[in-house]
């Protein structure tokens, strides 16, 4: 039975993250009714939003301390669909609708292969997830013993032979691409076209959307080690960045979204979906480096 310690009702805490959830659900099914209609630009806000209310759920719920199963379970379920089986159909549709007469059968078997490919990809990321440590489907065999959570007590409770804190703890990063940014790489030809109303590199849609697809499916599966938002964190499991500890720390989230949103008003929306996106591809560079070199 989950707990919970936060000052607002309790119904009203247990419910909370999961209308998000559901609310991001709601976006990604709307994505794929309008991506069928040719509105490219509603079905790909739509899968942003899918990813920014899949991404506050779980925040709400450590703010709230109302994490329970049913929520995991329910975000897993979601996911699967939101960043999954959602934008595969958006690419499906996009490509297909845009593909052009020169382009045969074969073509269409292989986008279609594709995306199915980046759907299973998707299912085996989130399982992987679920059952790695920390997940909600992860059961510890006989035997071993969990990481006891950071209870903020100085060194002086412990004892003099303990081992100094790693720069960064490898337990927080993440092995593959986590199944919403690989959603948001498979998206990365229609941003494209979004901003410069073009294919990128010059090549055939349906070139681009198979390979674009097929290289999301395999870093989602993959062990590379990549970097996340945990790092910032001393608990993940139970620190939430919705959390304000300090003035300076209110100070600079709000200024970070404050300066998302200018940017985004000032420029295309797309183009800063587009560096944002190449931002954590060139990411993927450094994350196997900090994870070798830095992290213990």
């Amino acid at each position: 039975m989950t707990e919970v310690k936060s000052g607002a009702p309790g119904w009203l805490c247990l419910a909370a993250p999961s209308v998000l959830t559901l609310g991001a659900l709601a976006c990604s099914l709307t994505a794929m009714r309008v991506a069928f209609a040719q509105q490219w630009s509603s079905a790909a806000g739509l899968i942003i939003a899918a990813a920014v209310l899949d991404g506050l759920d779980g925040h709400v719920a450590r703010l709230l301390d109302a994490v329970s199963v049913f929520g995991g379970e329910l975000d897993s379920l979601g996911d699967l669909v939101n960043f999954g089986v959602a934008p595969a159909l958006v690419m499906f549709a996009w490509a297909d609708q845009q593909r052009g007469s020169d382009a045969g059968d074969a073509w269409d078997v292989g986008l279609w292969a594709s995306c199915v490919l980046f759907c299973q990809a998707c299912a085996l990321r989130l399982a992987r997830f679920n059952c790695s440590p920390g997940g909600p489907a992860y059961h510890p065999p006989p035997g071993e013993v969990l990481e006891k959570p950071d209870t903020g007590k100085s060194s002086s409770d412990t004892s003099s032979t303990d081992v100094p804190r790693a720069f960064i703890a490898r337990s927080k990063f993440f092995t593959g691409v986590p199944a919403p940014m690989g959603a948001m790489l498979a998206l990365l030809p229609l941003f494209w076209q979004l901003d410069s109303n073009g294919i990128p590199f010059g090549w055939k849609v349906h070139q681009v959307a198979i390979s674009v697809l097929l290289i999301s499916a395999f870093l989602m599966v993959s062990h590379l080690k990549t970097l996340s938002s945990k790092m910032f964190m001393r608990d993940p499991k139970k620190a939430s960045h919705l959390r304000i500890r300090s003035p300076w720390e209110g100070m600079l989230k709000l200024a970070g979204v404050l300066g998302a949103l200018a940017a985004a008003f000032f420029c295309s929306p797309w183009r800063m979906v587009l560096v944002l996106e190449f931002t954590y591809i060139a990411s993927l560079f450094v994350g196997p480096v900090v994870y070798h070199l830095l992290a213990e």
